[in-house]
């Protein structure tokens, strides 16, 4: 996906939040499900840097509320979000 889309990532990590290292990212994405993403929600946060971003997927539209709203907590704006077939993408930006 990388290569199709013209990006290069610098890190990529397979695993649950404990795999991320203690370091600053500028973007992070994650594609699980809505209560794994609760969860690790406040780690993806103490990763990013200010201005960062935050692409979540794998969740249904349902479930784009309370992850917003849990967003909103931790001073990630919401951004847009995209649907297709009920499953949902969306994109916050961590205020500086």
């Amino acid at each position: 996906n990388s290569r199709l889309n013209n990006t290069l990532f610098n890190n990529v990590l397979c695993g649950s939040k404990e795999v991320i290292p203690n370091k600053q990212y500028n973007a992070i994405l994650a594609n699980i499900n809505r209560n794994i993403l609760l969860d690790q929600i406040d780690r993806y946060h103490e990763c990013l840097t200010g201005g960062g971003e935050l692409y979540l997927s794998g969740f249904f539209q349902e479930d784009l509320t309370i992850l917003s709203e849990t967003a909103s907590t931790l001073n990630l704006s919401y951004v847009k979000h995209k649907i297709l077939d009920n499953w949902c993408a969306v994109k916050f930006l961590k205020q500086t």
